[in-house]
């Protein structure tokens, strides 16, 4: 029998979603016999331009279309699809590539909202749901979804590997606030989010920590620093900083994001201050690993807490690192390696 499973990724190891909910369960789905094959849409120099120029390139896209239809043709018919097969085409040209195949989808952002005002885009997602064999959602806000069109879903969240994060660094010497991610979701959730890192900042002495793979502007008023992303030291950046910082605009988008920024802090053993949007609610337990702020003068008064009382601190540092373990890459390998093998095989 054919044990090979066609895994096609939004983007390589460069772009997180990829590398994390697909990339790091090769392991996984090898011990349970099967092979996995990953065949990327956009490829690392995309992502890298994307990251540094904020710009979309047709002419990438146009390639990438082309590798993607040489790789479908190719393929088997045991397939696990990130979002899509055939971004920015309607949904029967996916289902074309898809008929006679058994295949997964796999969400860890509500994608419709991306489509939902261009024309023939607006439902191809719960188009490409209801002919999946079954569909993996990374929060409670999209496998909620995916059940109103799929009866065979299973949530899994994005993984820590917690055993990567090492907790003994020392702490930097100035009370620090990390921010972890790419330079679009700087430009889109931090940077529009400057009033409320204004506000923290006449509340206490602190330095922001962005851990990106570009520098962020600067904010007037705000002290900040930049450490070049990398998958190798990610772990102990976090780890000397203080707490952890999540702010979120209460959008459609936004409700369905996956709060990795919060796991990840946690797996670092950080408090975490987070907007009370979608699944950052179901990451922070207020007061116990961190504080959930609506608003900038929350956001100064958690800050404030965080830097003045060091025992309250340390004893929330400690949940966090207890909540982390829910979300541990060994914890769910197995899960994933079944629900594959279940439905497609």
């Amino acid at each position: 029998m054919d044990t090979t499973v066609d895994v096609f990724t939004r983007y390589g190891r460069t772009g997180a979603s990829s590398r994390l909910r697909h990339m790091r369960y090769a392991p996984a789905l090898g011990a349970a016999g099967m092979d996995a094959q990953y065949h990327a849409f956009f490829d690392d120099a995309y992502i890298d331009a994307l990251y540094r120029t904020g710009h979309r390139s047709i002419a990438a896209w146009f390639r990438a279309m082309c590798r993607r239809l040489a790789d479908a043709v190719a393929a088997g018919n045991h397939l696990v699809v990130e979002y899509e097969m055939l971004p920015f085409l309607p949904a029967f040209t996916d289902l074309l590539l898809l008929r006679k195949r058994k295949f997964i989808l796999d969400f860890d952002d509500d994608v419709r909202e991306k489509y939902r005002k261009m024309p023939g885009l607006a439902e191809k997602f719960e188009k490409l749901m209801e002919a999946a064999d079954g569909v993996i959602a990374a929060n409670h806000a999209l496998e909620q979804l995916a059940r109103e069109h799929n009866g065979n879903v299973m949530r899994i969240p994005t993984t820590v590997d917690i055993a990567s994060y090492e907790k003994s660094v020392p702490k930097r010497p100035v009370f620090t606030v990390a921010w972890i991610g790419t330079p679009v979701t700087a430009r889109e959730h931090l940077l529009p989010a400057a009033d409320m890192l204004r506000k923290m900042a006449a509340a206490a002495d602190f330095e922001l920590l962005v851990i990106s793979s570009e520098p962020p502007p600067p904010v007037k008023g705000v002290r900040i620093a930049f450490e070049k992303w990398d998958e190798k030291i990610e772990g102990s950046l976090l780890a000397s900083c203080h707490a952890g910082i999540m702010p979120l605009p209460d959008t459609a988008f936004a409700r369905g994001k996956s709060a990795y920024k919060l796991i990840q802090y946690c797996a670092a053993g950080l408090p975490c201050i987070a907007s009370p949007v979608g699944e950052n609610a179901y990451v922070v337990e207020p007061g116990v690993n961190g504080f959930l702020v609506a608003d900038g003068d929350a956001a100064a008064n958690a800050l404030r807490t965080l830097a003045t009382n060091e025992k309250q601190r340390i004893r929330m540092s400690a949940a966090a690192s207890e909540k982390a373990k829910a979300y541990d890459l060994g914890k769910w390998s197995a899960e994933y390696a079944g629900f594959v093998k279940s439905t497609l095989f």
